[in-house]
């Protein structure tokens, strides 16, 4: 997975343990996804973005399915600042808000 997002929010996500990821349908049937990012204790922001390309929602099925996967942040410039690999477990049991 590439994020691309702020320096700021990367120093936020560059420090979590763990981050919380959502998949969502939109009325139109388009199908989306969300990286929660907690900068703020109340209204945390959410980095979001939509599926495309058929090739980005099987990489996106595939990573999802796998024992490991690879996050690179990049920053504004679009330079990787930092990247990690990631052990996805996957929920379907919380409630939506």
């Amino acid at each position: 997975m590439l994020i691309k997002t702020s320096t700021l929010t990367l120093k936020y996500l560059a420090t979590l343990r763990s981050f919380r990821m959502c998949l969502f349908r939109l009325n139109g049937g388009q199908l989306g996804y969300g990286l929660e990012v907690p900068d703020d204790s109340e209204a945390p922001g959410t980095l979001w973005s939509l599926v495309g390309f058929e090739e980005e929602f099987d990489a996106l099925r595939k990573s999802l399915t796998q024992a490991t996967a690879f996050v690179y942040l990049y920053n504004e410039l679009a330079i990787n600042v930092a990247w990690g690999e990631v052990a996805p477990l996957v929920r379907t049991d919380f409630p939506l808000r």
